[in-house]
């Protein structure tokens, strides 16, 4: 296993394999799915998320877990507010996703998640990984 050292970019390699990496079948980008995400999916609040999440079949979902990430037009106008915030929040996913796919590995299920983003304002990446980290561990523990 090797690691490397800075802080921020954190890449793991585990028998040739980079565990932390975040490809396009993991996106949540299929209008159908999104749509039936917010029809039948189960919801909690860690702020400064709310967290939307749905169990699909292996027909609807290729990868183990696929996420988008939203943030509000109406509290943040400028788009480069907006997406620098999802590419926070997709980044700190990214990096702490390992344990809540080998857990779907081990439950053989696939996930939908969406996470919103609530807060007025701009927090920095340390407190949005922390509160990743915290989400997730509660997502855990519903499935």
């Amino acid at each position: 296993m090797h690691l490397c050292s800075k802080q921020h970019f954190r890449v793991f390699y585990y028998m040739g394999n980079i565990v932390n990496t975040f490809p396009k079948e993991e996106r949540l980008n299929s209008k159908n799915n999104i749509d039936l995400l917010f029809k039948k999916g189960e919801s909690f609040v860690h702020f400064p998320f709310r967290i939307v999440y749905v169990r699909l079949s292996d027909e609807d979902l290729s990868a183990r877990a696929a996420m988008f990430v939203s943030v509000p037009k109406k509290k943040f106008k400028r788009a480069v507010k907006r997406n620098f915030l999802k590419r926070r929040v997709k980044e700190s996913y990214r990096l702490n996703k390992s344990n809540l796919l080998s857990i779907l590995e081990q439950k053989q299920q696939r996930l939908a998640i969406a996470f919103l983003y609530l807060d007025k304002e701009i927090r920095d990446y340390e407190n949005i990984e922390k509160k990743m980290v915290e989400s997730l561990e509660i997502l855990y523990s519903k499935l």
